[in-house]
């Protein structure tokens, strides 16, 4: 090998010192000047030269470039969609005028992943895919209004709470708790194979720091939730009822009302703010109860099972364009927790965009709009948090409403 690299050595020096020989000076009288020094080839002059190669960023740095590189993505996508710009202008007691003005664009964040990021002379730019945007700006949905999966089974918590109002007396107040209890099971069970959430048992009260961490914070209870209430419902008017049902010997029949409410609660001790609501009539009539109660039983458990699955598969239809944003709570100091844990879909190694949900990307072209969005990674997984670890961007503030979007 050392033989083949002089060879080529010297065929490289030989032409140049072939063409030197041939030249000659026109006027012998005339002195000849003095020829350039030329320094000598050797074998380190062809390979490329050291500082020529490119110097290998840090991990922070790769880390901002591709925090920088979905902001410039979210901008570039915000501004194929339809914005409204709000402008005010008022006088202060002073007598000076004041004038704001806010871009509001239509665009729904639902979703980031980059694919791959693009560096050279130029800066720093995301090389964007149709497919990894925010959902609400990456596709139009479908023909039936449906949307695309997500690349991963990710899974929001979503606790369960019933209620049994009062009203009932009697037999009827055990049959409503079998009833409740029934429609509960069937709902848990149901949503224990849907693709979107995943049930979790409401916060226990921690009453010192290893029940904490075995059960999590009661800020477990916040994000998604479920009430299934019962409520004892009227008879109807005796025009509506058939015949052998308004006879005065027969004994009028046990009447419910099965509701559904689910949506988003903002703190343990705050109401649900409703998303969707459902309403069931169920009805058992007391001569039949008392004759065949087993027959009637299983029944009404074949209807409590068909009716809550539907309900869970509408509810799922309804929502598979919506975001998949998981709660971000503050725990002591700096550490970030996520409000998922096992069963969320979510691995150590994975990053997350965090964002305040208000402001992006419906007011993302507003000056510094998304200079709050920060890059973390997962850390470690809990039964129902995560610990998340900043990797870049400004450090989150102590108050406000931040929320986390796989990427």
């Amino acid at each position: 090998m050392k033989t083949a690299l002089w060879m080529a050595v010297a065929l490289a020096v030989a032409p140049s010192v072939a063409l030197a020989q041939t030249k000659t000076p026109a006027r012998t009288s005339a002195p000849a000047p003095a020829a350039a020094t030329r320094a000598p080839l050797t074998v380190s002059s062809l390979l490329p030269a050291p500082a020529a190669l490119a110097t290998p960023s840090t991990p922070a740095q790769e880390h901002e470039r591709q925090l920088q590189a979905i902001r410039q993505a979210l901008l570039e996508a915000t501004m194929d969609r339809p914005t409204r710009v709000i402008s005010s202008a008022w006088v202060d007691g002073d007598g000076v005028l004041h004038e704001s003005a806010h871009f509001h664009s239509q665009a729904e964040v639902q979703g980031v992943r980059i694919l791959s990021y693009v560096q050279g002379e130029e800066p720093v730019t995301a090389k964007v895919d149709a497919q990894v945007l925010p959902w609400g700006l990456r596709q139009t949905k479908a023909a039936d209004g449906s949307c695309q999966s997500p690349p991963r089974a990710w899974r929001l918590p979503m606790t369960l709470q019933t209620r049994l109002d009062n009203g009932f007396s009697g037999s009827q107040q055990h049959a409503s708790q079998w009833l409740l209890k029934a429609a509960s099971h069937y709902w848990s069970e149901r949503l224990s194979e849907s693709k979107r959430w995943q049930g979790q048992e409401s916060a226990r009260p921690a009453s010192n720091t290893y029940s904490q961490m075995l059960y999590g914070s009661g800020e477990a209870s916040a994000g998604w939730a479920a009430e299934l209430s019962l409520s004892p419902q009227p008879a109807p008017e005796d025009q509506a009822l058939p015949w052998t049902q308004r006879m005065p010997w027969v004994a009028p029949a046990w009447r419910w009302s099965l509701n559904l409410t689910v949506g988003r609660r903002s703190a343990p001790d705050l109401p649900i703010q409703p998303v969707w609501t459902a309403r069931q009539s169920v009805s058992i009539p007391i001569q039949d109860m008392t004759h065949q109660p087993t027959v009637v039983l299983a029944q009404l458990q074949q209807a409590l099972e068909r009716k809550v699955g539907e309900w869970i598969q509408t509810l799922e239809q309804n929502n598979q364009c919506e975001p998949l944003q998981f709660a971000v709570l503050r725990q002591s100091g700096s550490q970030l927790m996520l409000q998922a844990g096992q069963g969320s879909g979510l691995r150590p190694g994975d990053r997350v965009l965090l964002m305040n949900p208000t402001h992006v990307p419906s007011r993302v072209l507003e000056p510094g709009a998304t200079q709050h969005l920060a890059l973390a990674e997962v850390v470690r997984i809990d039964r129902h948090q995560t610990e998340l670890q900043q990797l870049a961007g400004p450090a989150l503030p102590a108050h406000g409403q931040w929320v986390a979007l796989p990427l």
